[in-house]
């Protein structure tokens, strides 16, 4: 029986510190990146901490005045603009499964 571990991050805004975390650790790790403009990020935010960024009320906000590196090769790619949420949940479903067998 192998044991999952499921580590999540909202942002994370530079690749090169990801892909630093996963090479110290091979095979421990999918990288999934949920691919969301960041139009449509503001366009969700119930929190309006977009518009905050915005108006320069919040510093070093990623995809705002902070730099966003899109991972180059994620196992998987979920484009929310492209997919229903539960093609992108089958998707993941499937590879943990694949994963634990």
């Amino acid at each position: 029986l192998r044991q999952l571990t499921l580590l999540t991050q909202k942002v994370w805004p530079t690749s090169g510190s990801l892909h630093k975390k996963i090479s110290t650790h091979p095979g421990e790790f999918f990288e999934v990146f949920v691919d969301t403009p960041v139009e449509l990020c503001e366009q969700r935010d119930p929190k309006g901490l977009y518009k905050k960024a915005r108006r320069g009320e919040i510093k070093n906000f990623t995809g705002i005045d902070s730099a966003f590196e899109a991972p180059e090769e994620p196992e998987v790619h979920l484009r929310t603009t492209d997919s229903k949420v539960e093609a992108g949940v089958e998707e993941l479903l499937l590879l943990i499964e694949k994963t634990l067998n």
